[in-house]
């Protein structure tokens, strides 16, 4: 083709990038004054121009990519927040920009502005004071736009103002100037809420008592949703429940809310609420008060409550029942989708509203989806005493026409199934893998095989039916969660689904574990391990499965969590100890150690695996391992010696918190090694102190030595705290003896007496693990192992 052009490739112009200076006053198209510039930045001058930060690119795409971004780094406020506030708020103003991209850029302001009121700890206090000062000088353009003609843009704008408690004398004002004109049900909702958080924070006497007494007026309002937001705001939530009483001998650390004769020389303790994750809505759940303005936070105002308590919830019950469906676009950009779980969280720790609430919403349009299910499991995994009054409406939304109803149903009446039929003793989720959850041994002496376990029988009034039923779901998330719930019930029924799906690999059960904040109830189901773990009283009828499972699993993760449940299993899973053993010839380092620790686990049963694991203690790649197998070989029936030796080496470097508890196994065997469990046992961390406090006295014979090592664990019961390794200390407390128990029993005793539930994590295992601590606590005190 000679002599013809090239072809060449159309081109089209690159935008072009126009960067706006932070430092430099900016004209807003809707006529707002210029935002002055933020504190600590260089102004112009007749001698030299202003040094101005890196420059912030506000065409649409790169505003995108900001906010993929992000002005968040591990959670918190990130040193660029401030310097994207001002940007991002005239590029919301722009008209040229999309009504959906608008929206979207005020979502990021609105994480700065909540994330500046209410900081994590660790957040650099220089970060939070830029934010604050930022969002202050941003406030003229915010209340500019409150006359935006898209609501949904007005409604996340009252969202940021209602988060700027530092600014309420700018904000007040013209949220309430502007109620009467609004024509948008969702947006007035929206002015209330954002008054309700502010109007405490104004300094001028005679606009706060302005705002109060317009508060006061939206009670009675035509508008259900604006009366149920005004009733929320007003919640002082009694102080009620369960008291501690502990016997005034018992040295108590930072009780809260002070001390109040009970009588008879007791102490009376009123157990603080466990406080739930901070809501997306714009108010917090009651508690404390917050610091005021000027502070590090700011916290959520109360409306004086001039009602009788019980006619304030029949309104609000009232005004719930009155709703015709789920909140307008404009109220949930400000609350969060989930309106109930904004109502829940306003009523706080009031056990009986929230009750009433969640009772309230299986009835209510206001409540679509799992909006009622959510509001009831929070409430049921706050409060032990919750479950049997919403217990009925949870198994009737087993049968729900949404398979997401019925899934989360069944995930709630699993996760209740334990108590309910009194289950065969389980180890607790956490820690799955460790040999520290295996049980306590006499000091010196290999474990006997206490035999077969057996499974609870209890009736639970036709629950067992319903989830054999939901057995037979279209829903295969469903029918998982049904066999989950029959076995923690302990009806053999689940099994033919276990082993067909759970043990195929094909289940909703994952290998991996993850587990929520507390406070956060999302549905989530349980690991793998988790489910199965529990099941040693059903080994004979899974091991063929579990076995062949094992060897044929092709990735690590899987092979793990098959070897973990056979650990747990422990003697009654010696059939598939040629399993395990075929696996010490394995490449990975990482799965060998976890077959060591399942042969160990088995005991003498495992005792054909002796001569490979000898073999892995003198020629094992990695020092945890050769400790692993050590440990491992001596409890199939091997050299006592030989583990003390490996293992005070370990002990002594960088291994203590795997062999702590593995050298407690040998007892005084081991009593050389005291000195340094000593020195492990100052370390600040709950695990080693509780393995510390089972090892010196495995050790020494002696339990005095441990028993302030458990009271450090265990008396921040007394606040409602928990941590992942209460209920092993509490098990501890038992193997240590009479000493251990009489040092805790009063915290004990209490933890038995309280409503309240004890749980570390969140979701499901809220339930679980209160059950397991609970069961723990029962142990200790009937006397005895």
């Amino acid at each position: 083709m000679t002599g013809t052009a090239p072809m060449r490739r159309p081109t089209t112009a690159a935008p072009v990038l126009r960067p706006v200076s932070l430092g430099t006053p900016i004209s807003l198209a809707n006529g707002a004054k210029p935002l002055p510039a933020l504190p600590g930045q260089r102004q112009p001058s007749p001698a030299a121009p202003a040094r101005t930060p890196p420059p912030v690119w506000c065409d649409g795409c790169a505003t995108r990519s900001l906010h993929r971004r992000g002005p968040l780094h591990r959670g918190m406020l990130a040193p660029r927040a401030a310097r994207l506030v001002t940007a991002l708020v005239r590029h919301a103003a722009g008209s040229g920009e999309q009504p959906a991209a608008r929206l979207e850029i005020m979502e990021t302001v609105v994480t700065i502005a909540r994330q500046a009121a209410d900081p994590l700890p660790g957040t650099p206090p220089a970060t939070v004071a830029a934010c604050r000062a930022a969002l202050d000088a941003a406030v003229p353009a915010l209340v500019s736009l409150l006359d935006d003609p898209a609501p949904r843009l007005r409604g996340a704008v009252l969202g940021i103002l209602g988060e700027l408690a530092w600014s309420a004398d700018a904000a007040v004002p013209p949220v309430l100037a502007r109620y009467g004109g609004e024509e948008v049900a969702g947006v007035r909702v929206a002015q209330v809420l954002a008054v309700g958080r502010l109007f405490a924070h104004v300094s001028d006497a005679s606009v706060r008592g302005e705002a109060t007494a317009w508060l006061q007026q939206r009670r009675s309002s035509g508008e259900p949703a604006v009366r149920a937001v005004a009733l929320a705001l007003s919640w002082r939530p009694p102080v009620q429940g369960p008291v501690l009483t502990l016997a005034p001998a018992l040295s108590l650390v930072s009780l809260p809310g002070g001390l109040s004769a009970a009588g008879d020389g007791a102490e009376r303790v009123s157990i603080d609420p466990v406080v739930p994750t901070r809501l997306s809505a714009g108010i917090e759940p009651a508690g404390p008060t917050r610091p005021s303005a000027g502070s590090e936070a700011f916290g959520p105002a109360r409306l004086p409550a001039e009602i009788d308590p019980e006619e304030r919830l029949s309104a609000l019950l009232g005004a719930v029942g009155e709703l015709s469906g789920p909140p307008a676009p404009e109220i949930a950009d400000v609350t969060g989708p989930r309106w109930g779980d904004w109502l829940a969280g306003a009523l706080g720790d009031d056990r009986d509203a929230r009750v009433a609430l969640a009772e309230r919403l299986f009835d209510s349009a206001a409540a679509t989806g799992t909006g009622a299910l959510r509001v009831a499991a929070e409430a049921i995994s706050q409060w032990r005493s919750a479950r049997d009054p919403l217990l009925g409406h949870v198994r009737e939304r087993l049968t729900a026409p949404d398979p997401d109803v019925r899934a989360a149903a069944a995930q709630l009446l699993a996760a209740l199934a334990g108590a309910l039929a009194e289950p065969h003793p389980a180890l607790s989720s956490e820690g799955f893998g460790k040999t520290a959850l295996l049980p306590l041994y006499k000091p010196g002496q290999p474990p006997e095989d206490p035999g077969p376990a057996d499974g609870p029988q209890k009736s639970t009034d036709g629950l067992a039916d319903a989830f054999v039923a939901a057995l037979s779901d279209p829903s295969a998330l469903v029918a998982d969660l049904a066999a989950w719930g029959l076995s923690r019930l302990g009806d053999p029924r689940c099994l033919p689904r276990l082993r067909g799906r759970a043990l195929m690999g094909t289940s909703f059960f994952d290998v991996a574990l993850g587990a929520d904040p507390r406070g956060v109830y999302r549905f989530g189901t349980p690991g793998l391990s988790e489910v199965l773990a529990p099941l040693a009283h059903w080994a004979a009828e899974l091991l063929p499965r579990v076995s062949s499972a094992l060897t044929d699993s092709d990735t690590f993760h899987q092979q793990r969590v098959f070897v973990d449940v056979l650990a747990h299993w422990g003697p009654a899973a010696a059939p598939a100890v040629p399993a395990l053993t075929q696996l010490l010839g394995d490449s990975s380092a990482g799965l060998v150690e976890h077959a060591c620790a399942a042969l160990g686990a088995i005991g003498p049963g495992a005792a054909p695996a002796k001569a490979q694991l000898l073999r892995l203690v003198e020629r094992g790649g990695t020092a945890r391992l050769r400790a692993t197998a050590a440990w491992a070989q001596w409890r199939v029936g091997g050299d006592p010696e030989l583990a003390l030796r490996v293992l005070s080496e370990a002990l002594a470097g960088e291994l203590g918190a795997l062999v702590l508890p593995r050298l407690a196994d040998l007892g005084p065997v081991a009593s050389g090694q005291v000195d340094r469990v000593r020195a492990l046992a100052a370390v600040p961390s709950n695990w080693y102190r509780t393995e510390a406090a089972r090892a010196l006295h495995a050790l020494t014979g002696d339990p005095t030595e441990g028993v302030p090592l458990l009271r450090a664990v265990l008396d921040p019961l007394t606040d409602g705290e928990t941590s992942p390794v209460t209920a092993r200390a509490v098990a501890v407390v038992r193997d240590l003896g009479p000493v251990a128990v009489a040092a805790v029993e009063p915290v004990l005793r209490a933890v038995l007496d309280s409503d309240r539930r004890f749980a570390f994590y969140g979701d499901w295992r809220a339930i679980t693990d209160d059950e397991h601590l609970r069961a723990a606590c029962t142990a200790v005190l009937s006397g005895p192992a």
